[in-house]
């Protein structure tokens, strides 16, 4: 956007004012960059509307027609409906996983006629969106693209039903920024309290302890809102958690402390091996 001693411009029109292309591009850029300034302040990055993946049939996809903004705030806009062929076996191997990402471009086009001065130049931006397939997950530093899913082909390379695509966890879905001290699940998640990997008898319980403090401490922090993340890849695996509070010692000669628990619970007839991921945040 055109700025002057660190000032935001914009035309200001009278009759009989001439004009020249600066002019032009000046007025076009300053309703861009406020739009997108919009967009990347007031938004978080991701799917607006539509782009969703669909199974068109074993060996192609199709992503439907939508908007996404990117971190920078560009609108990425697919106008149509996109069928994407997976039958490079090359590319898409068995077995593999196939991520689907959205990125914003932009392209002179449409030249000039040929009796004009200026024939070499072109009178037209066209934007589009443009939509990756590949094995190849893509950067999580990336600000220019937007997730859209991913699935793992078959043992035969072929497209899975839509029930079992994977986008949980990866496809990003825009927001609106919260106001205040409110911050976005994504800024929330920074500090790990626990993580890891536990096999659970049916019918028994895991206790994982997620934050403790002194009783005596000056804080009196005696406990953390807390993110939890947990799944079981085992058939017919069934489980639930709950959060328990402990006033408690350790041993007879350790301090009393204010412990805070996550209590897995396996309902399950089956012995179930759990993945588990844990956040602390606003303690209080």
């Amino acid at each position: 956007m055109s700025t002057q001693d660190d000032q935001i411009q914009r035309l200001h029109y009278f009759d009989n004012q001439f004009l020249k292309a600066e002019d032009f591009t000046t007025e076009q850029e300053y309703h861009l960059e406020m739009r997108r300034r919009h967009n990347r302040v007031l938004h978080t990055k991701g799917v607006a509307e539509g782009l969703q993946i669909k199974k068109k049939d074993n060996k192609i996809i199709t992503v439907k027609a939508g908007t996404a903004i990117d971190e920078d705030g560009n609108e990425i806009v697919l106008l149509k409906d996109l069928s994407i062929p997976l039958e490079d076996t090359i590319n898409f191997p068995q077995n593999s996983t196939v991520y689907i990402f959205a990125s914003h471009n932009e392209n002179k086009e449409k030249p000039q006629p040929d009796n004009s001065r200026e024939e070499n130049q072109k009178t037209r931006f066209f934007e589009n969106a443009v939509i990756k397939a590949d094995t190849k997950e893509p950067d999580a530093n990336d600000k220019g693209i937007v997730k859209l899913g991913r699935f793992k082909l078959d043992k035969d390379a072929k497209v899975p039903d839509e029930a079992q695509f994977l986008n949980s966890g990866f496809r990003e879905e825009a927001a609106a920024k919260l106001p205040g001290f409110s911050i976005s699940i994504q800024q929330l998640k920074t500090k790990v309290v626990a993580e890891g990997t536990k096999p659970i008898d049916a019918g028994l319980e895991f206790p994982v302890a997620t934050y403790s403090n002194p009783v005596s401490s000056t804080s009196q922090n005696i406990g953390a809102f807390l993110l939890v993340y947990a799944y079981s890849k085992n058939e017919g695996g069934i489980f639930n958690w709950r959060q328990e509070y402990r006033t408690e010692k350790l041993a007879e000669d350790s301090e009393l402390m204010y412990r805070q628990y996550v209590i897995f619970q396996n309902t399950s007839r089956i012995q179930i091996n759990l993945q588990y991921k844990i956040y602390a945040v606003l303690e209080s």
